[in-house]
C-alpha cells in the first residue's frame, strides 16, 4: 500500500514537472478570459486602457466631476479643472487611457479619461445615479384606486362553543 501511494505521487510529480506553465494562453496576446466563448472581442472594447473613440466624433462627459488636464497627465498630476456633466467635446486623438479633446463651448484643448466620456445623450434621460437636477428614477404614476375597507370576520368568545 505504501509503495503504491509513493509510486502514484512520484508519477504525478514527474507529469507536473514535464508541463511548461510559461506558455501563453490560447489565442495569442489578444486573448482575454473575460471575452465570450470563441475569443472574439466584445464590441467597443478595443483597448485594456479604456474605450477608443474615432477622431472627430462628438461626445459628452458622464459626470459632474470629469477631470480635464491641459497636458497629458503623468504620475500624480492633478486636473486643471473639472468639466460638468453633459459638456460637449470633440475627439482629437486617443492616447492610452486618455482622450485628447476640444471643449465645444470654449475651445479648450486637453486630456480627459476615456471612461468619463460617452455618446451624446439628452439631459432629460433618466439618471441611474440620481442626484440634484437628475430626472426621477421612476415616472410619475397615479396612486392606486381606492380599495374598499375589508374587515376580518368576527371571532366569537372562545369559552363558548360554536353554534
Amino acid at each position: 500500500m505504501k509503495q503504491t501511494v509513493l509510486f502514484s505521487l512520484s508519477s504525478l510529480a514527474l507529469v507536473l514537472a514535464s508541463c511548461d506553465f510559461n506558455q501563453p494562453l490560447p489565442g495569442g496576446d489578444a486573448y482575454n478570459p473575460l471575452y465570450p466563448p470563441g475569443g472574439a472581442a466584445m464590441p467597443g472594447d478595443q483597448s485594456p486602457a479604456g474605450p477608443s473613440y474615432a477622431t472627430g466624433s462628438f461626445l459628452q462627459t458622464l459626470s459632474d466631476n470629469t477631470a480635464f488636464f491641459s497636458r497629458y497627465p503623468t504620475g500624480d498630476d492633478q486636473p486643471n479643472k473639472m468639466l460638468k456633466n453633459f459638456t460637449d467635446v470633440k475627439v482629437i486623438s486617443t492616447k492610452g487611457a486618455y482622450v485628447k479633446v476640444e471643449v465645444v463651448n470654449n475651445g479648450d484643448v486637453g486630456f480627459v479619461p476615456s471612461v468619463m466620456l460617452g455618446e451624446k445623450r439628452s439631459p432629460n434621460e433618466v439618471q441611474v445615479t440620481g442626484g440634484p437636477g437628475a430626472a426621477p428614477l421612476t415616472p410619475d404614476v397615479p396612486p392606486p384606486a381606492e380599495v374598499p375597507d375589508i374587515q376580518p370576520p368576527e371571532v366569537g368568545d372562545p369559552s363558548r362553543p360554536a353554534e
